[in-house]
């Protein structure tokens, strides 16, 4: 995929939560809230495969640089907190529009230019803290952690191909899963075919 080889897609976990991250310029146009034809692209297969999850809790983040808004787009966004609200706002309607998702579930928040990654006084720190967060809670404190390998199947599946396949130790000369296969108890198992770019799970 050519957004994650031009590493503007990032996937990361932090106590039992799936962070999606997407730079802002694959999104958006410099100033505004509406989603690029591109952005759409990334975010469909994202939508598709986030459909199929049932029963995780879903926050999706907006920020910014420390830039302030230009006087020509005052008329809509009086700061930053505003722009990256919005633009949550705009990727939650996008890839949780559908009548099926629980709205329960979800929330936006826009955290401005307040959470940055890097150093804003870059060029390169601020395109990186200019970026869309997709939160997803996959499991429930002190649960055993099967949702997160779930989330992370899913992602993967983005950008790769799970198979199943069965293999007596570890992944050691898997075979496919195949009716009448005897299978012993922890031996079958997922495997992730990268796609044909270079794939980073972090």
């Amino acid at each position: 995929n050519k957004h994650i080889q031009e590493k503007e897609l990032k996937i990361s976990t932090l106590e039992d939560k799936l962070n999606i991250r997407l730079l802002n310029k694959i999104l958006f146009a410099p100033g505004q809230a509406v989603i690029t034809s591109s952005g759409k692209g990334v975010l469909k297969s994202l939508a598709n495969e986030l459909k199929k999850v049932e029963g995780i809790q879903i926050s999706v983040e907006g920020h910014t640089d420390n830039v302030p808004i230009s006087t020509k787009f005052h008329d809509r966004f009086r700061s930053n907190w505003d722009l990256s609200t919005e633009r949550a706002l705009s990727v939650l309607h996008y890839v949780l529009g559908s009548k099926e998702t629980d709205p329960t579930r979800i929330s936006v928040v826009g955290y401005g230019e307040y959470q940055p990654l890097a150093d804003n006084s870059t060029e390169e720190g601020k395109a990186k803290n200019r970026r869309v967060v997709t939160v997803l809670d996959t499991d429930v404190e002190g649960g055993t952690g099967a949702g997160l390998v779930a989330i992370i199947e899913i992602v993967a599946l983005m950008i790769g191909d799970i198979v199943q396949c069965y293999s007596r130790r570890a992944y050691d000369d898997p075979q496919p899963v195949v009716p009448g296969l005897f299978l012993q108890r922890g031996c079958p198992k997922s495997l992730y075919r990268p796609g044909s770019s270079v794939d980073v799970v972090v």
